[in-house]
């Protein structure tokens, strides 16, 4: 990855820790009240996802055009993708491993990060419309 490649990627990961921050506090005030934990995931989840688009658009992939259908519908398939993921991750982590519901839920965020961050440059936030620019070259 080249010096673009990698400020992307930490920007993409600073994003990531506020998305993460939002999505731990919903998760974790959510159970707290007696949410069933799966349930608690999907919502919390989508406070990071909403966030996470407008920050990787505006600051992460300086995209200045408007947005579109096509790139919100990509953006929330790759987030679909990462959320099962995440979802699968922490569903084994809580279940299998007997990990308590906030070591799971971080070990499932880790787990989501490459992916989400291959996905997104790739699919969702290109320069081209064929999407051949991405920040690796």
């Amino acid at each position: 990855m080249n010096k673009k490649g990698l400020l992307a990627f930490s920007k993409f990961s600073s994003v990531g820790v506020l998305n993460t921050i939002m999505d731990l506090v919903v998760y974790m005030v959510l159970t707290s009240f007696g949410m069933y934990y799966l349930v608690a995931q999907c919502l919390s989840y989508g406070t990071g996802v909403a966030n996470s688009y407008m920050l990787n658009r505006k600051w992460t992939f300086q995209r200045k055009e408007p947005s579109t259908a096509k790139e919100v519908i990509k953006f929330l398939a790759v987030n679909l993708v990462t959320f099962i993921c995440s979802s699968l991750i922490l569903w084994l982590c809580h279940e299998y491993a007997s990990f308590n519901l906030f070591v799971s839920k971080g070990a499932a965020s880790i787990g989501s990060l490459g992916i989400s961050f291959l996905l997104t440059n790739r699919y969702v936030f290109t320069k081209t419309m064929e999407g051949r620019e991405h920040y690796e070259r």
